[in-house]
């Protein structure tokens, strides 16, 4: 039985295949917050490969073998290579599915349905082969040979890939010119494996081409998650440049500075105290430009109170503020709290003649920490925001670098005439970036 080189070969770069297989699975695995549901549909082609090698150099193994209880194992192993064949037409399906069902109509669901109901047609008749030998049986030397209806297996199956192939064709703007090329190929291929296969069934050329695409699919992967983290560098990078803009615009500038002018005449100690708490505000956030990491929150929060300082000389006796911070170690991004805190001041309490005052709020409740800022200003609708002509200063912004850098998000309520809560909700978790330390 393992006399035979050219067996052993094949048998031996089955092994290897599968292991490698493997490999690129646990790499997707890994990778896989990247497009989440994608990656686990590839992952899943790569294990399906994976067993497929594996099924069918055990049946190389034991084809032939006089052994009742290997026999049994033969049966199972022809089953499993022939099934998986099918399981990886459908999971390739649903691959597609996943990718196109948002803008999918309803003609296109149900070709997508067809291909699986061509499949268990296929896997049914393959479960009654070892009975009724539609597709294959055994010898008398326990060879495999093929049966009278084998030739709807490869047929079945071209059909579903001419099915998956005219639906990647159908939705090619879905794909970039590199995606497109891949998904093209990764039907192709095996339709020309099967095509060689059928010729010369001695040599799994179906397996390898198999192989081949799982080897394609996972460059494909990290290529694209490549491309997704440089473009989430560069949203970063242009989100923070916006805020910076917005923050350190002439007329805060000019504000400040005038500001500045008149204390310089009526109290110079606060004068000179306002200079450095400028300073301050500046440089953290020109610091902030290169920063790509989180920040301690004590560091954001003293920024945040520079800021403040600023603006209770600029508003004088309209601008309360109170802390109630229960929770201090732990990172978020740079310019998170001060932006939301100066739309309270913009937006809510400088709109007031009383003016108003300001609670800010730290606490980790479960696996989350959850900052608020609250003011009794003005208030808006929440439903209106976007279209009441204010900017609403760093909020989208904010947002944007939260969900980016920590996977965090905002929450924001708030009510015409009573006031705006806007809460920072960040995961306690840990991260090379060192997103959250607790």
């Amino acid at each position: 039985m393992f006399l035979d080189p050219n067996k052993n070969v094949i048998i031996a770069l089955e092994m290897w295949g599968t292991i490698i297989g493997l490999v690129f699975m646990v790499t997707i695995v890994i990778i896989g917050k990247v497009n989440r549901k994608m990656n686990r549909r590839i992952a899943g082609l790569e294990l399906i490969v994976s067993t497929l090698l594996l099924t069918h150099a055990f049946f190389m193994i034991l084809d032939g073998t006089t052994v009742p209880i290997l026999v049994g194992l033969l049966h199972i192993s022809i089953i499993l290579r022939m099934g998986f064949c099918y399981f990886a037409v459908c999971e390739f399906n649903a691959y597609l599915w996943t990718t196109i069902r948002k803008d999918c109509d309803r003609r296109i669901y149900y070709w997508v349905l067809a291909v699986y109901v061509i499949n268990t047609i296929e896997i049914l008749l393959l479960v009654l082969s070892v009975r009724y030998h539609f597709y294959y049986y055994l010898d008398a030397q326990n060879h495999l040979q093929y049966g009278p209806l084998f030739v709807l297996s490869p047929a079945l199956a071209f059909l579903s890939m001419l099915i998956e192939l005219g639906i990647v064709i159908w939705y090619r703007s879905q794909w970039e010119k590199n995606g497109l090329f891949l998904h093209l190929f990764y039907l192709i291929i095996p339709i020309i494996g099967g095509v060689l296969e059928f010729f010369f069934p001695q040599f799994p050329f179906v397996n390898f081409f198999l192989f081949v695409d799982g080897i394609v699919m996972f460059m494909g992967t990290q290529q694209s998650t490549s491309r997704y983290f440089e473009e989430q560098q560069q949203k970063l990078f242009e989100s923070q440049i916006d805020i910076l803009r917005s923050q350190i615009g002439p007329h805060f500038l000019f504000n400040c500075l005038s500001t500045i002018k008149y204390l310089c005449k009526k109290d110079p100690k606060q004068a000179s105290e306002a200079v450095v708490d400028l300073s301050f505000f500046l440089r953290t956030n020109l610091d902030a430009l290169d920063r790509k990491t989180c920040i301690p929150f004590e560091k954001e929060l003293e920024h945040t109170q520079n800021y403040i300082a600023l603006e209770m000389r600029r508003f004088i006796d309209k601008i309360h503020v109170e802390y109630d911070l229960q929770e201090h170690t732990f990172l978020l991004p740079p310019l998170t709290i001060q932006p939301l805190v100066e739309n309270a001041i913009k937006h809510g309490i400088s709109k007031k003649e009383e003016g108003g005052t300001i609670w800010i709020s730290s606490r980790r409740i479960g696996n989350q920490i959850r900052v608020v800022i609250r003011d009794d200003g003005v208030g808006f609708e929440p439903a209106q925001k976007k279209e009441d002509g204010h900017a609403h200063l760093g909020m989208a912004n904010v947002q944007e670098r939260l969900k980016l850098m920590c996977k965090g998000h905002i929450e924001v309520k708030s009510k015409p005439g009573k006031g705006t809560e806007v809460t920072v909700v960040v995961p306690v978790g840990g991260d090379s970036n060192g997103y959250i330390s607790s």
